[in-house]
């Protein structure tokens, strides 16, 4: 009997998996482009030295619009064809967060966090976007994923290569995957620290987290100026008003952690917890924008202007970008959606695991 659960312990992950692809493939054209999508269109629609050249004085590195070129190329110019693209992406984050957390925590845990990515409405909305978070998430996890096997298994040059192209390629997809690496390094001072001194396999992390740096130095040298004057014309521009310390640092606390949501949950325990904290993506995003000041830069229904509010298909029709940004999910469609998909995600757990 153990036998037998051990050779069909792989059912599991693939059917979360099918369900996570599922989930994000529902519905991927019911909202038409909006303008940051059309942003994406525009660059991908690109020669690969322009694409270069505006992307170092834009807000975003090249290597996702380079990718949505070739993908667009392959596939056409329809927004579903585009939107695909994240949907893989998304999709693969389900395997790769249970390979992960079987490694760190065990198999029931990383039944458990497979099936909650592949259900969680945040990670979904993002995989349906022809935007770029998408594919930095899933970079960013499997950079996690190789520097733990660096670190606790048994790895060769090959994981070692494979954190160094994935963790360069999280950088070069979003700026912020930097904190990502920066996350790594302060884990590698903690290990030295405890073991007081530089091991083999720390020191081989090390070497690759230094090569992940150098392949990413050549951007930052040539576009990191530009990228600063981009910036500071941005909020000149646009009139955003500085942050004091405490706003920001708290405004990111709610948005990482869903500390609001279990502060509302406290102080309103007749909704109860078993469907409040379903829709703590909604409530951080709530909260953080209470804690913002009103011209901040933040996530919003604003109107977003983009040069490729119309941009050309492969078939020469027109797809049209909503200057709107796609609405994110009510508390009430968040809750019910949500406890939807988790009720068919602990169904296939219980049939198959």
């Amino acid at each position: 009997m153990l036998h037998r659960r051990s050779s069909l312990s792989w059912l599991a992950p693939v059917g979360l998996t099918l369900i996570g692809f599922c989930v994000r493939v529902s519905g991927l054209g019911l909202q038409p482009l909006w303008g940051d999508e059309g942003w994406s269109y525009y660059f991908a629609r690109m020669a690969l030295p322009e694409m270069l050249y505006l992307t170092a004085r834009d807000i975003h590195p090249p290597l996702y619009y380079a990718v949505l070129s070739g993908w667009l190329a392959i596939t056409g110019g329809a927004p579903e064809a585009a939107r695909l693209l994240s949907v893989i992406a998304g999709t693969l984050l389900v395997p790769v967060m249970h390979r992960l957390a079987a490694n760190v925590y065990g198999r029931h845990a990383a039944l458990t966090a497979a099936a909650l990515t592949a259900v969680a409405p945040l990670a979904v909305y993002y995989s349906q976007e022809v935007r770029m978070y998408g594919l930095v998430t899933l970079l960013g996890l499997g950079s996690v994923a190789c520097l733990h096997r660096l670190l606790v298994g048994r790895a060769g040059w090959r994981t070692a290569i494979a954190y160094v192209v994935i963790t360069a390629a999280a950088l070069y997809t979003m700026y912020y995957a930097v904190l990502v690496l920066l996350a790594q390094a302060a884990w590698l001072v903690s290990l030295g620290l405890t073991h007081r001194g530089a091991t083999p396999r720390l020191r081989r992390a090390a070497m690759a987290m230094l090569a992940s740096g150098l392949l990413y130095l050549p951007w930052v040298i040539y576009a990191g100026g530009q990228l600063l004057g981009y910036v500071q014309g941005k909020r000149a521009a646009e009139g955003y008003l500085p942050l004091e310390p405490t706003r920001y640092l708290a405004a990111h606390l709610v948005a990482m952690t869903g500390w609001a949501a279990a502060m509302r949950l406290v102080r309103r325990p007749m909704r109860g917890w078993g469907t409040g904290w379903l829709t703590w993506p909604w409530t951080c995003t709530r909260t953080q924008d209470e804690l913002l000041p009103p011209n901040s830069d933040r996530l919003s229904t604003r109107a977003t202007r983009s040069p490729a509010m119309t941009t050309g298909s492969a078939n020469g029709s027109s797809t049209s970008a909503s200057m709107r940004r796609r609405p994110m999910p009510t508390p009430r469609a968040a809750s019910v959606t949500s406890r939807s998909r988790l009720v068919m995600a602990a169904w296939v757990l219980r049939a198959i695991g």
